[in-house]
This record gives C-alpha cells, structure tokens and sequence, in this order.
C-alpha cells in the first residue's frame, strides 16, 4: 500500500526481490480494493472489492488472460477457501447471499466450470425460490453513494408500505457481508423487509471506506445510517 490506498501488486525475480527491481503486477486503481492474493503453477488468483462486494480475479499466467467468476445473486459473500496445493487447477471457495446457504465449491480455473461440494443444511425446511436479494446504491446526505442489500419475500412490492429492519454496524474496518441467516427469515416471512446498508466505517467500497468513517468523519457513519 505505499502510494497506493486500495493496495497494489508488485512482480520481483527470485534472484532479486529487493523493490529496486519490482514492477507492477497489478497496478493501483482508486476503485477497487486488493484484499488478498493466491498464487498456483499456472494461475493467480486476486481477492478484490468493487462496488462493495468481493470479486474473484483469475489471470492465466500461460497467456496473461484474466476473468472474472461470477455469481448470481446482486449482493453476496465470497471467501475464498485455503487451496494449499500450488500445481492444481481447482480453486475452492465458499458462496452464501441472503437467500443461498454457506456453500462450499471446487472451481475449475482452466474451465470455468464448478462443483458444489457442500451446502449448509437448514433443518427446519427452507425454498430459497421464495425470496428475492436486490441491492440497491442509497445516497447519504454529502452525495456519497451506500451500498444497500435487501431480502425480501417473493412479490413484495417496494411501495414504502411494508416494514422494514434496517440493520450495520460500520466500525473499524469491519465488512458486513450480505450472507445467509436464517434468524432473519420468520420475520421476511411475515412480510418484514430486510436489509443491510454496508456504511462508512466498514472497508466494503475500499480503505478510504473506512477512513470516512472514523476519528473526525465518525458522524458519516451514523448520518450513511
């Protein structure tokens, strides 16, 4: 992070990794932030955040090719998994959204392709085709723009009639990612909505995220809110 806010990656040879002879990997950009890297024989995996939300960078070091993994829900959490094994195609991580369980998959880096290993059991019954995840950009009162994620029971209107619990936290760098949670469903079920507004304090939009949120930017937190 030495110039570089969001973090960068840097590329050295193992004969000398003093940083006269780094070069940039991948450069800095103001909008998105690294979070962490794992490298395999053929592929280099970048844990990144844009837009609030965790995204899986794969780059091919055969061809210098990068794609991004994608996922189906508009708010989600992604983490990936240990993947000690360094000559391996297979890049396990766990999936969950509002509306999908903890789920542990096996991606195929060199295809694309993915196998779900396991999903958390919920024993008393749950059709996640009964709700809706959205995600939706609030404006805070200085124009900044808040992430906001949102479960709802499938074919509710968003007409301003229905309640709604609005629930953050946005504290010293801490990310509240939109995952599964089951405590939440009776009262979705009984026709509350629920969301999560990821606000300034959190690290979810990057580190100047979280520096606008604390020390003498502390009210963004609560005015974000």
């Amino acid at each position: 992070n030495d110039g570089a806010t969001n973090f960068e990656i840097m590329g050295a040879p193992d004969t000398d990794p003093s940083p006269g002879s780094w070069s940039d990997w991948l450069p800095y950009r103001d909008s998105v932030f690294v979070e962490g890297v794992d490298a395999f024989k053929r592929y280099i995996v970048v844990s990144e955040r844009s837009g609030g939300l965790r995204r899986l960078r794969v780059t091919s070091l055969r061809n210098n090719t990068t794609k991004y993994i994608s996922f189906p829900e508009q708010a989600y959490g992604v983490f990936p998994g240990g993947n000690p094994e360094y000559d391996t195609e297979l890049f396990r991580f766990t999936y969950s959204s509002l509306n999908t369980p903890s789920s542990v998959y096996d991606y195929n880096l060199r295809t694309g392709q993915r196998a779900l290993k396991k999903r958390q059991e919920i024993p008393s019954g749950f059709a996640a085709t009964n709700y809706e995840v959205r995600r939706f950009m609030a404006p805070a009162r200085d124009g900044a723009r808040v992430p906001v994620s949102v479960l709802l029971r499938r074919g509710t209107r968003l007409d301003g009639e229905s309640p709604l619990l609005l629930y953050a936290y946005g504290s010293y760098g801490a990310t509240m990612e939109p995952t599964f949670n089951s405590n939440v469903l009776s009262m979705v079920d009984r026709g509350f909505i629920y969301a999560i507004a990821h606000i300034r304090g959190g690290q979810e939009m990057g580190r100047k995220w979280y520096d606008d949120g604390k020390m003498m930017h502390k009210l963004n937190t609560f005015y974000d809110f």
